[in-house]
């Protein structure tokens, strides 16, 4: 039950559209692995995308807020087998967070063989430590219950921008 994780707050913005490639060296057993692309957070704090990879391949998509170091689920949704996750493909991460008070987070993950897909998910959030300008990080977690570590995780493709 672990992972390493980077954030980068040298890029601070309030309106952030961040997006990143990963691709996995074999699919986790297990309770699967966690991979989340952050679009507004410091180091306890923020709005991020989060994919579970589950041990068959199946892809649930996340919308979460960490506020202190505790991560809570805004939204969620399983994708369907077209976008199950296989040893060889690469997902596209992209996560999207606007304004303040409300706060708007979207979030969409595809393979990149697929056309890119509207927001699979879409809600909004007020909490008053997230509505400043902040980072990018990403993050990702390998289930306590996995068995067919190490898995290698390679992020690419990094980029985020003003929306």
């Amino acid at each position: 039950g672990a992972g390493p994780r980077m954030t980068l707050t040298s890029v601070s913005s309030q309106d952030t559209e961040a997006s990143v490639k990963l691709s996995l060296d074999k699919v986790p057993n297990g309770g699967g692995a966690f991979f989340s692309l952050g679009a507004r957070v410091t180091d306890a704090n923020g709005y991020r995308a989060k994919v579970k990879v589950a041990s068959t391949g199946a892809l649930t998509l996340y919308l979460v807020k960490v506020v202190n170091g505790t991560e809570t689920t805004l939204s969620s949704t399983s994708l369907g087998s077209a976008f199950n996750y296989a040893v060889g493909s690469t997902l596209q991460i992209k996560a999207q967070v606007t304004g303040a008070s409300p706060t708007t987070i979207k979030a969409k993950v595809w393979k990149t063989t697929q056309t890119e897909p509207d927001w699979q998910l879409s809600t909004t959030d007020s909490t008053s430590t997230l509505q400043g300008p902040a980072g990018v990080s990403l993050v990702s977690y390998l289930s306590g219950s996995a068995t067919n570590f190490p898995i290698v995780a390679s992020f690419d493709d990094l980029l985020a921008k003003t929306p």
